[in-house]
């Protein structure tokens, strides 16, 4: 039988659930007591009076110390030493001369659905920053890291100049205000995929195209024959934002 924690409570706190529980405390605490000898495998309790075997089949459950809150079974108890030797699983650190409690077996499984009841079981859809069965605190821990650590990457979000983006807006509106504009550009512009490249590149941009078709209009207008045509200067302007020819005929 190998148990892990009953909750990551201090032992004040244990034994206050306990005694707001409906006399579970009374119920199912069967002794508690003072570690005279620490270990990882059998602490003792020099002044318990019990007889040999006991407490066999108990659970240990130190309430302070390193070892706080994890639960082992008794396999077996000495009279006169009051030697706990418990399980094979080891308690993950030494005892340490701290409180303990000795709890029924059939308690264990009772009070964890109450501390579940309490704060959730801890077990989650999708382990991503936090992980099953951790304390909360571990968990809340581990969230508040990685939020710290996203909002370094991503800035303080205070801008040089506010354009499209705003101090302090959330990264969704200022991305979405972003989106809109650069929708609004290129809708303005076009693709600038050209269906026959003549004067004109394709992914060339708006003043280099502009510019080309300037100088070859230029060229053509004053390439006319004076004698058979109507002489036209002909140039390229800006209006609303959207190249248009404008001409002029030459007198």
């Amino acid at each position: 039988m190998s148990h892990k924690y009953i909750s990551n409570f201090t032992g004040a706190e244990i034994e206050a659930i306990l005694n707001n529980s409906d006399s579970l405390y009374d119920i199912n605490v069967s002794a508690s007591g003072t570690f005279t000898t620490s270990s990882t495998t059998v602490p003792a309790d020099s002044t318990r009076s019990e007889a040999e075997g006991y407490w066999n089949g108990y659970l240990l459950v130190p309430i302070e110390g390193n070892a706080l809150g994890e639960v082992r079974e008794i396999i077996s108890f000495t009279a006169g030493t009051g030697v706990f030797t418990i399980e094979s699983t080891a308690f993950t650190s030494a005892t340490g001369l701290v409180n303990y409690f000795i709890i029924k077996p059939e308690f264990y499984e009772l009070f964890q659905r109450y501390v579940d009841d309490i704060v959730g079981d801890r077990a989650y859809t999708e382990d991503n920053y936090v992980t099953d069965e951790e304390s909360l605190t571990d968990s809340i821990d581990a969230l508040d890291v990685e939020i710290k650590d996203v909002n370094e990457r991503q800035g303080d979000l205070d801008y040089t100049e506010d354009n499209y983006v705003a101090d302090l807006a959330s990264h969704t509106t200022n991305i979405d205000a972003l989106d809109i504009e650069v929708k609004d550009v290129n809708d303005r512009q076009g693709d600038l995929q050209y269906t026959e490249q003549n004067y004109v590149t394709t992914d060339d941009d708006h003043t280099s195209n502009i510019d080309a078709l300037d100088k070859q209009l230029l060229i053509a207008s004053t390439a006319l024959d004076e004698d058979t045509a109507t002489l036209y200067s002909v140039r390229l302007v800006q209006v609303d934002g959207k190249p248009v020819l404008e001409y002029e005929e030459v007198l």
